[in-house]
């Protein structure tokens, strides 16, 4: 008699990419190593998910424009734009909604300390 594995409507972990996961490793660890290890978590600017954006914009750019290597850390500018797409994803679920108006609202209350002073 054969084993019934009970693993429907599981996420199936076997579908990932693991040698496009391991780029994005790469990216991380070329971070951590410029940076800090998980220096992204810890929100030191107060649009931190904005500028996430952006850098996965530029990425995505460069990769358009036909650059396949990022000339700083030697790997993908796609790598490079997952990684960071992946930031803007964690904030979203743990951080801040992304965007305009709470950044704009956090800039304008900083604005009107530096203004009070």
């Amino acid at each position: 008699m054969g084993l019934i594995k009970h693993d429907r409507g599981k996420p199936n972990w076997a579908l990932l990419p693991l040698v496009i996961i391991k780029e994005i490793v790469e990216v991380l660890t070329f971070g951590a190593e410029k940076y800090s290890p998980g220096g992204w978590q810890k929100g030191e600017f107060f649009d931190s998910q904005d500028r996430y954006f952006a850098a996965a914009l530029r990425h995505l750019e460069e990769f358009q424009s036909g650059k396949r290597v990022d000339e700083e850390s030697g790997l993908s500018p796609l790598a490079h734009a997952l990684c960071n797409i992946m930031f803007v994803l964690w904030y979203e679920r743990f951080k801040q909604p992304l965007g305009g108006s709470n950044a704009q609202q956090v800039r304008q209350g900083s604005d009107e300390q530096e203004a009070a002073r």
